[in-house]
């Protein structure tokens, strides 16, 4: 699998993924802060190089005590009816961290635990 960065302005912002299926990924390394409301935000413009590009699924990575937690989802999503915009220092989409295909707290582990309190 290979992997290219992807900087704005000498600044890192994410990795593109050729998968060995021939699908392409795209991968945007975030803090947990920036998890706004239980919605990750995405600038238009990457959204863009990346149906450009021809990538499938975007998502967002961040590093949490130890751990790589991945939000996945198909990049349909990102433009479709429960994404919105945000206007702030550039032009950005939004997306509820509950609408991604793929969510760390979905897991089963994390199910179970939640069970396990009830």
């Amino acid at each position: 699998m290979s992997r290219t960065r992807h900087t704005v302005l000498g600044a890192f912002h994410g990795v593109f993924y050729d998968l060995p299926s021939g699908r392409r990924m795209y991968l945007a390394h975030r803090k947990k802060r920036q998890l706004v409301k239980n919605c990750w935000m995405m600038e238009v413009s990457v959204l863009e190089k990346c149906r450009a590009e021809g990538v499938d699924a975007i998502g967002v990575m961040i590093q949490h005590e130890g751990k790589r937690l991945v939000w996945l989802t198909h990049i349909d999503d990102w433009f479709g009816p429960n994404s919105t915009f945000k206007f702030d220092t550039t032009k950005k989409r939004v997306l509820p961290a509950k609408l991604f295909r793929i969510d760390p707290a979905k897991s089963e582990k994390v199910i179970a635990r939640i069970i396990k309190l009830r």
